[in-house]
């Protein structure tokens, strides 16, 4: 597998330093770039030589993209111009996550609401497609939203949307959070993208104790999952924290752990 970790481009030396094989962006964070400031954080993975493989936090905290206000124009624009971005940044992999985006709240139908969500990520999907990247639903916890929570949830609207450019991907923390099935991996076989974070608090994977990483990597071994993995999680000290969880993964995915 290929491992990165979601961070920001300042730290890009510590994974690359760690033995990291790429960087997971902040899509809401490249928009409000300047043009010559991307051009120089750019500058900065290229001097590195690490890329931008992956990228997350596609929608803002401040719309909301199921009940109706964010206008098909102005999505529409929103995305052109964030996978404009990621296009730069040559990234290949966009996760569909952004849980407050997608919240369906009191009074909304979830009916209604579902079949935007549908809509919105067919968008994303052809917007992605012609530049060149895929997409990954993230089912997420409860906590975070009440729409996507499950694997097999996302596996549906994976199917609903039924476009060439979206896949899903496993992030180990919500599956755990929501009490969720990780054997319903080998069942649904299909993922582009995986998260990793410790259920406990939500830090990098170090170890096995109070965790199923064991479980996790199996079924990914099962599938023949080979693609990339990014750490999504805290902690107090990256330099330290990111090899020791970049040897433990691998160990994992040898069976040697």
């Amino acid at each position: 597998m290929r491992y990165g970790i979601c961070t920001d481009i300042n730290n890009a030396e510590i994974l690359k330093r760690s033995g990291f094989d790429y960087i997971e962006i902040n899509v809401t964070k490249i928009v409000k770039l300047t043009e010559q400031e991307r051009r120089e954080e750019k500058r900065k993975l290229d001097e590195l030589g690490i890329r931008a493989e992956a990228a997350s936090v596609l929608f803002p905290k401040t719309v909301n993209i199921v009940d109706g206000t964010w206008k098909d124009e102005d999505f529409r624009g929103y995305l052109e111009e964030a996978f404009d971005c990621l296009q730069f940044f040559e990234t290949e992999v966009v996760v569909f996550g952004s849980g407050k985006a997608r919240m369906c709240h009191e009074g909304l139908s979830f009916k209604k609401a579902y079949k935007r969500l549908v809509d919105a990520l067919r968008i994303t999907g052809e917007i992605a497609g012609k530049h060149g990247m895929k997409i990954a639903i993230e089912a997420l916890s409860h906590a975070e939203t009440n729409m996507i929570n499950t694997l097999e949830e996302g596996a549906i609207l994976k199917t609903d949307a039924d476009d060439p450019h979206v896949g899903q991907l496993v992030d180990y923390f919500h599956v755990m959070r929501n009490n969720d099935l990780l054997t319903n991996i080998s069942i649904i076989r299909d993922f582009n993208h995986m998260h990793i974070a410790a259920n406990d608090g939500r830090k990098y994977p170090l170890s096995n104790e109070g965790e199923q990483y064991r479980g996790f990597f199996n079924e990914l071994k099962k599938i023949g999952y080979d693609g990339r993995m990014s750490i999504e999680g805290k902690t107090e000290n990256m330099e330290k924290d990111a090899k020791t969880a970049l040897e433990f993964m691998k160990s994992l995915e040898r069976g040697t752990l």
